[in-house]
């Protein structure tokens, strides 16, 4: 088979059928909880999401090339904007309320992107578009994006002084979410109501132990 160019990969990503990627989300889920739970709980791990996108890149035949292209499709930690407003910081860039703050976020993210991985992703929206996996290692470059932003504290003050919120959703593909619920996950302070915001009318992605059919709390065998 020849090589796919990563443009292909990335719209085969985001025009497979739902329950394909559902399905590979849970594959890469089941395969990354594997191997992360197997290390010794004394060693660093570092984060699940780290091995849940390893697992995506490396399922094995028949699903390998699939995998690929639906990690390739799904950007990671996209700042979206939820409250009054709703979207990512990038689609949010214009509006007359609060496009320069949503302005500073996109460009804070864009270049923590750019300082993570050492390639300016398409005019710094690729990552924020959804349409590129990008180079992040999660929450990589989140720190040094609030380090990043101008205005500074003023640009935050725009966000939250208008009744919005600043979520990091772990994955969007497309236009919707992908959270991963990996072993001692679970959603918090009003983070799953955000993301059925930012999903409506649609549902986003969750891979986890309960929606991948496991009984029970995710792999509570796992050593902490």
């Amino acid at each position: 088979m020849a090589t796919q160019a990563p443009t292909a990969l990335v719209n085969a990503g985001l025009t497979m059928p739902d329950g394909q990627k559902w399905e590979l989300y849970c594959r890469a889920f089941t395969q990354a909880a594997e191997v992360f739970c197997q290390r010794p709980r004394l060693r660093p791990r570092g984060t699940f999401n780290n091995y849940f996108f390893d697992a995506l890149n490396n399922l094995p035949a028949p699903n390998t090339q699939a995998g690929r292209a639906l990690a390739a499709a799904t950007a990671r930690e996209v700042p979206c904007i939820v409250g009054r407003f709703v979207g990512t910081a990038a689609s949010l860039a214009n509006n007359p309320v609060i496009g320069p703050a949503c302005r500073a976020v996109a460009g804070g993210h864009a270049r923590a992107a750019y300082m993570a991985g050492g390639t300016l992703l398409g005019a710094g929206m690729g990552m924020l578009s959804g349409m590129s996996g990008g180079v992040f290692r999660n929450c990589l470059g989140i720190g040094q994006m609030f380090r990043n932003v101008a205005p500074g504290v003023n640009g935050w003050r725009q966000v939250y002084g208008n009744g919005c919120r600043l979520r990091f959703p772990d994955g969007l593909v497309g236009n919707r979410t992908l959270e991963i619920k990996g072993p001692f996950d679970r959603y918090r302070n009003g983070q799953e109501e955000d993301y059925q915001m930012l999903n409506d009318p649609n549902k986003g992605f969750e891979a986890s132990a309960e929606k991948c059919g496991k009984r029970g709390p995710n792999h509570q065998n796992c050593p902490r």
